[in-house]
């Protein structure tokens, strides 16, 4: 038989709060990563600004030249835009640094949101939520690989943050957490329960 953490003390005053599992703050750890990375990554995004766009358009042109080349362009052909339609060069980099910066902007909101969640890990109704926008955030960082094609760190850390999302949200239900909140919200009942007599 097994028996309450926040069974009366000596004396029958009601003990304290239930000691927090290790596996509370390994949550905790790793939902900061899952926010940390795609934070880096905006950051990386706005202070790369138009030279890294400009850069990772120049390089996809690069990986992509077996598809010019079997429509009968040369890379070559792609990349003297630069030099003899400088302007139509210009709106290609500045919309795509553009798309870029719209999708650095989604990943912080999101990634604030989690951290609000993550601070609360204790409390179940966070950890429904954890569970929520870690898959919410999976699927916007798989989005934006897929979508934008952004600079290889860039992606890794997306791709890295994938996973570690749904790391977290396995976290949130595993029994070492879910025993503490069970015994947290027992300790409240005879926290209050001490208070009303």
């Amino acid at each position: 038989m097994t028996y309450s953490q926040t069974a009366p003390a000596h004396g029958g005053a009601p003990a304290g709060p239930p000691k927090r599992p290790v596996m509370l703050l390994v949550l905790q750890i790793v939902g900061a990563i899952a926010v940390l990375l795609p934070l880096i990554s905006s950051i990386m995004i706005y202070a790369g600004g138009r030279g890294l766009a400009e850069d990772n358009v120049e390089k996809a042109l690069d990986s992509y030249s077996w598809l010019f080349e079997a429509s009968g362009v040369s890379t070559d052909d792609v990349m003297s835009l630069k030099e003899s339609w400088p302007e139509m060069w210009d709106q290609m980099i500045d919309g795509y640094a553009a798309q870029l910066g719209v999708w650095a902007g989604i990943e912080i909101f999101f990634s604030v949101v989690m951290l609000i969640w993550v601070v609360f890990a204790r409390h179940t109704w966070a950890r429904v939520l954890i569970t929520i926008f870690a898959l919410i955030n999976a699927l916007v960082h798989l989005i934006f690989v897929s979508v934008s094609s952004p600079p290889d760190s860039i992606e890794i850390m997306m791709v890295i943050a994938m996973v570690v999302n749904l790391v977290a949200l396995v976290l949130c239900w595993m029994p070492p957490v879910l025993r503490y909140a069970k015994a947290l919200k027992l300790a409240k009942m005879a926290q209050a329960a001490g208070f009303a007599r």
